[in-house]
Order: C-alpha cells, then sequence, then structure tokens
C-alpha cells in the first residue's frame, strides 16, 4: 500500500495550513440577513411559555455498556456527548485504535487519515500503538450546535495512557449523512501522569505551547517535516489551499477577499506574504502543467473546510466543491467530479 509519500506528508505537516486557511470563516463569518421583526404581542397572554429544554448529556457508562466498547474505554464527564451517533462513532473509533483494527479506523477516518493509516499498517506501527496502550480516554468534546442531540461538527482529544505517562490525540469530526468522518488536527506533545489530569472543558488545555512542536499521535508526520519547507517542495499545494478557500468563502458570503486570506494563512504559518504570494505564484505554474494534488489532499481539504462551514453556521453543498475544484485545477466539471468522488469522505 504505497503512496507518493512526498506529497502525502506535506499534507500532513499542513494542519496548519488547513487551520490557517479555513480560520478565514470563523473570523470573516457568514454574512446572514437581518431576522425579520418580532410579531407584536397577542392580546392576552395567560402564561408565560416554557423555554426549550436542551438535550442532556447522554451517561457514558451505559453508552459504553450499549455499545460494548473495549474496557480500556472511559469517558470525561464534561465531555460526554449529547448526540448518540457521534457517542457511537467516537466509542468505535477508540475502540479501533487500542485494539489495532486497521479496517474499524479507516472507515472512520478522512482520505489523508486513511493514506497514513495504510502507511502505519505496512509498517506495524498501528499495531505498536495498540500494543503499548493502557488505556484510553475521551478528555475534551466540544460540538455544533451544542447541547443538540443532532449535531453536524465536532472537536475531540483522546488522552492515551502508556508506558511513559498520558498523552493526547486530537480530532475534528463531520457528520455526512447518517456517517462520522474524523481528521486530525494537532495538539501539544507534553504528558501528563494519567489520562484523567487531561479532563477539561477548555481547547486551550490542549493547544502546543508557542514554538513548540506539535503531536498529531500515531498519525504523525516523519520527524522534522516543517509545513512552510513542505510548501516550498510542493507549492502546487500552497496555490491549491489559498485558491480553493477563496472559493468556499465566496460561497458562504465571508467577507474576505483573497488578500486577507493570504495575510491571515502567512501569519499563522509564521511566513512572509511576500514569500507566500512567490510559492502561490510557483504552485499556479505547477497546477498549469497538470501537475494535480492526490485525491488525498483534496479530500482532507474538503473535509477541513466542511467543519469550518458548519461551525460558522455555514453549508457548502457537494456541486459546489466540485465547480470550485474545476475552477481552481482548470478542469472540466466530469474531471473534477471524478477528483471529488476519489477524495469523498
Amino acid at each position: 500500500m504505497t503512496r507518493r509519500r512526498a506529497e502525502l506528508n506535506s499534507w500532513i505537516s499542513l494542519g496548519s495550513v488547513a487551520s490557517a486557511t479555513f480560520g478565514v470563516f470563523a473570523l470573516g463569518g457568514c454574512q446572514e440577513e437581518a431576522p425579520p421583526p418580532p410579531p407584536p404581542p397577542p392580546a392576552r397572554v395567560d402564561r408565560t411559555p416554557e423555554a426549550p429544554v436542551a438535550a442532556k448529556r447522554l451517561n457514558p457508562d451505559s453508552l459504553l455498556e450499549t455499545l460494548e466498547a473495549d474496557p480500556k474505554l472511559s469517558f470525561a464527564q464534561v465531555a460526554a456527548p449529547y448526540d448518540y451517533t457521534l457517542g457511537e462513532a467516537i466509542v468505535n473509533f477508540a475502540t479501533a485504535i487500542v485494539q489495532g483494527d486497521e479496517l474499524a479506523m479507516g472507515d472512520l477516518l478522512d482520505p489523508t487519515g486513511q493514506a497514513v493509516l495504510d502507511d502505519l499498517a505496512a509498517t506495524g506501527e498501528i499495531f505498536d500503538v495498540a500494543d503499548t496502550s493502557e488505556s484510553i480516554r475521551v478528555v475534551y468534546l466540544d460540538q455544533t450546535p451544542d447541547a443538540s442531540s443532532t449535531a453536524n461538527s465536532a472537536r475531540f482529544v483522546f488522552a492515551i495512557k502508556d508506558p511513559d505517562g498520558a498523552y493526547v490525540v486530537g480530532w475534528d469530526g463531520v457528520k455526512n449523512g447518517e456517517n462520522w468522518t474524523f481528521a486530525a488536527f494537532e495538539v501539544t506533545k507534553d504528558y501528563r501522569s494519567s489520562t484523567e489530569a487531561w479532563d477539561s472543558d477548555s481547547s486551550t488545555d490542549f493547544r502546543p505551547a508557542a514554538g513548540a512542536q506539535a503531536s498529531r499521535g500515531g498519525f504523525a508526520p516523519p520527524p522534522g517535516v516543517n509545513p512552510v519547507a513542505e510548501l516550498e517542495k510542493n507549492p502546487g499545494i500552497a496555490y491549491f489551499a489559498i485558491e480553493m478557500t477563496a472559493e468556499l468563502v465566496n460561497i458562504v458570503g465571508a467577507p474576505l477577499d483573497k488578500a486577507q486570506i493570504i495575510s491571515l494563512t502567512a501569519t499563522q504559518l509564521g511566513i512572509e506574504e511576500s514569500r507566500l504570494q512567490e510559492l502561490i505564484d510557483e504552485g499556479s505554474e505547477v497546477i498549469a502543467n497538470g501537475d494535480h494534488p492526490d485525491p488525498a489532499v483534496i479530500g482532507g481539504f474538503v473535509l477541513a473546510g466542511r467543519l469550518m462551514a458548519a461551525e460558522s453556521g455555514a453549508t457548502i453543498e457537494d456541486n459546489q466543491i466540485v465547480e470550485a475544484i474545476a475552477k481552481v485545477l482548470g478542469i472540466s466539471q466530469n474531471e473534477a467530479l471524478e477528483y471529488f468522488e476519489q477524495a469523498k469522505p
């Protein structure tokens, strides 16, 4: 199960690119029409209507028992889900990790994660994670909408205990129909004494310290991989990331132009805007010559875009993504559809 490892490693190490470029949704938001004025009050009000009741968190112990989860798995109370389908997907995913179940993991990963999983399975590394794991705990969970039994996106963190201590692995998830798909996001490399020591209701507890190397757990790129250096090796990805973001930002109506997207991305990557622009220009020539990103790259980017759009209350349809891919890569709609079908989570 060989892949174009250089390009794949580029994409894996570019979690910061996806976060930076798609962060424009969070910063810019969507332009929404003002709500209509409220109707006039009724002539007589007999009683004040009751406020809608928020969904309750699921009972973690009952959830684990119902799903016959691996006994190594537990939930922090602050990380108990409201949505049963989300809870089920997280339990199945965690169980697959601690049992080294490659097929079950692959069913829940985005295309990039699936490609990395193939490599890790080929080298046996994924089974090392299973063999050394003493316990795994869901220590953080944030879903959108919050306190709803029907979530459409989520961010959660596993704490995994091995002989050296407890480390964390972060995941973003989006729901497509009835199925959840997960993609790794960068978290701190710190260790703590136990998985329970990581319990938190704040995502800031898992951010890498300034200047520190982040961890992507068992789905990490080779040591020393630098996002900017990898962009310089593969400028086509820089071009694709910026141009695709600009297209999707336009679709959801965020009030940001391409110059602002480039500025935001450069800041997040710690690179001069002028250098990023040079990479984009170089990448434009690469793409024009027909050297297109691997479907795994496109798939990971599409998933990140869906997640960020969902978190800002926007929706991006499949046909809009296909049209954007066609425009950015300069290919026909049919060719773009083939790319999309290969890349679709």
